[in-house]
Formats: structure tokens, C-alpha cells, sequence
């Protein structure tokens, strides 16, 4: 009498993760993967200071918090291990350099297309300002940034470049409260 085993595999969990995971738009991300997919994804929530108190609350959760720099290769490289998803995102008003965010979105796509085990790539974007209203406005610089940024990934990572989503997202609410200097409602 032969007896046999049906092997019963386990269904390994995808690695999402999560660049500037504790900002306005990583953080609700990586909650609600946390929240609502644990059972298929580990979570990998990418920050420079992982003592932050957000940082912190995220491990709490169950992320796995790891520091990375947007311009230091190696960094990114650690980081970006194993990912089968990348959520990547850049933010203008940290440095408020133009250069600056092109030259970490390129490096953050650069390491993503050199990640093997790379299933999809997610972008956070910008309509690109120069081609709105006739090309009216041609100096939205944070805009302009992102647009030039995937431009570059377009051309220099066409791999990459088709297993990229662009998530373009509306105007925070809150950006009217905590930048009221800028976007806050004036008093006429």
C-alpha cells in the first residue's frame, strides 16, 4: 500500500514597499495595507529617521520600518530588497530644489529597475504643468519635476517604465491649515 502526500504549498506574502512612508500620503498607505491586506503583503515603510514617532507608530503596527536616504544608492538598494511592489514617492518642499527631486526620483527608479523581483512600480505624479493651459505656465517647479522625472524613467528605465502606475492625486485638504501662509484663505 502506497500512500501519497499532496504537497500543500503555503502562498508566500509580496513585499509592498512604501517610500516616505510616514508623510501625508505613504502613511495612509502603509495603514491601510497593514489594516486590510496583511494576510497577502509584509509592508516595508521607507523612511530617513526611523525614531521618528511616526516611524515608530508604524512598527507598532506591524511595518517593517527601515531607513533609507533618496541619495545614497546603497540605501535604496537595502531598502528596495525583495520588493515586489514600490510605492515611490518624492517631495519638492523638502529641499525645495527641482534638481534635487529629479535627480532622487531618477536614483529611486534606478534602483527599482534593478530589483529583480520587481512585479509593479507606483508612481506618485504630477499633471504635467508645462503642457496645461497652452503652456501658459511653465514654472510650476514641483510639478515640472515630476513630469521631468518620468520623462527620465520613460527613456532610461523603458523596463521599468511597463510595470509603472501613476497615481495622481487632488490637493490635501489639510494643506489649507498647515501651509495657511501659502494656501490659506486671506482676508480681503
Amino acid at each position: 500500500m502506497s500512500t501519497s502526500f499532496v504537497n500543500e504549498t503555503v502562498p508566500t506574502k509580496k513585499l509592498v514597499v512604501v517610500t516616505a512612508a510616514t508623510g501625508s500620503q505613504g502613511a495612509p498607505i502603509v495603514r491601510h495595507l497593514l489594516a486590510n491586506h496583511s494576510a497577502h503583503y509584509n509592508v516595508r515603510a521607507i523612511n530617513r529617521d526611523v525614531s521618528k514617532p511616526a516611524a515608530r507608530a508604524l512598527a507598532e503596527l506591524g511595518a517593517d520600518v527601515v531607513a533609507a536616504d533618496y541619495d545614497n544608492e546603497s540605501s535604496l538598494r537595502a531598502a528596495f530588497s525583495g520588493a515586489h511592489v514600490i510605492f515611490a514617492n518624492t517631495n519638492y518642499w523638502d529641499t525645495l530644489s527641482y534638481e534635487t527631486e529629479v535627480a532622487q526620483g531618477v536614483l529611486i527608479a534606478k534602483v527599482a529597475a534593478a530589483e529583480a523581483s520587481l512585479e509593479t512600480f507606483i508612481y506618485s505624479g504630477n499633471s504635467d504643468a508645462r503642457k496645461l493651459y497652452g503652456g501658459k505656465f511653465q514654472g510650476n517647479l514641483p510639478y515640472n519635476a515630476k513630469a521631468v522625472t518620468l520623462e527620465k524613467v520613460r527613456s532610461q528605465y523603458p523596463d521599468l517604465a511597463r510595470k509603472m502606475s501613476i497615481v495622481i492625486l487632488g490637493f490635501y485638504h489639510e494643506n489649507w491649515l498647515k501651509y495657511q501662509t501659502v494656501f490659506g484663505p486671506v482676508k480681503a
